[in-house]
């Protein structure tokens, strides 16, 4: 499925990819708990990074009008799609898109992979199946994801995985570098942390969860320098941004 990337703002202002690309991925949170304070404090602290790309997972028609009206993505970004049959997953960026497209994967569950080519940079994005049983299909998905983008000189996969980075389904993986692996190691980067965040808590209720579900990875000639976690911090009493933490990463692609 082709898409036209639609402007939030002034369109003479996309930049054409350089040699430094700044990336972040972040699973936003459906919920209708706390939304509209937690879109805002999510959009703030993205304004601060000032990133040329952003990966969204679990995005709703909210989510795209909180984007609509972020001041600083008019400067220039555009999104990926706005209509119902285009979000779930998106793609809002500053830099000169050549192609955008949904790509099919086996799913039960209606998920795809978004895919942005930028020069000689290839971006996939992707939430997948999250069905607690789903390790086989999330298997085939990552497969066919690494298919999709590693015809592309340079790529990068980022999105919400639905597992840790050592089970058995992201054997699939192999041949791509996972960021936080390559840049911390020994560092545990738990995205979905019932025990610090305040989101995660509301939504697992009485059970633990402390799990990196969430990652960037490359694919091909292109280096991650550095990657940090986003959402951290608190917003206000007991309440994040969302129940993941997001994931910023700075990239140099071989173009």
């Amino acid at each position: 499925m082709l898409l036209t990337p639609q402007p939030l703002g002034d369109t003479t202002a996309y930049k054409p990819i350089g040699g430094k690309v700044s990336l972040t991925s972040w699973n936003v949170w459906f919920d209708k708990w706390e939304r509209e304070k937690r879109n805002q404090a999510l959009l703030e602290e993205l304004g601060r990074r000032d990133p040329d790309i952003c990966c969204f997972q679990e995005v709703t028609p909210p989510f795209v009008r909180a984007l609509q009206a972020c001041s600083w993505l008019k400067a220039g970004y555009w999104i990926s799609g706005t209509h119902h049959q285009e979000i779930g997953v998106v793609i809002v960026s500053r830099l000169k898109v050549d192609a955008l497209r949904f790509c099919n994967l086996t799913t039960r569950m209606g998920r795809r992979l978004l895919v942005a080519d930028f020069g000689g940079l290839r971006v996939g994005c992707a939430h997948f199946e999250s069905n607690f049983q789903a390790g086989e299909v999330r298997r085939q998905q990552f497969s066919e994801s690494l298919e999709y983008l590693s015809s592309s000189r340079s790529a990068v996969l980022a999105g919400d995985f639905n597992c840790a980075p050592d089970s058995e389904e992201s054997e699939a993986l192999q041949g791509a570098v996972d960021c936080w692996q390559a840049l911390r190691p020994g560092e545990a980067g738990f995205t979905l942390d019932s025990e610090s965040n305040f989101c995660a808590q509301k939504q697992s209720r009485s059970q633990s969860h402390r799990v990196r579900l969430d990652r960037i990875l490359t694919i091909g000639r292109v280096e991650a320098t550095q990657i940090e976690m986003m959402g951290v911090q608190p917003i206000g009493e007991s309440l994040h941004s969302s129940d993941h933490f997001g994931l910023y990463v700075e990239l140099r692609p071989d173009l």
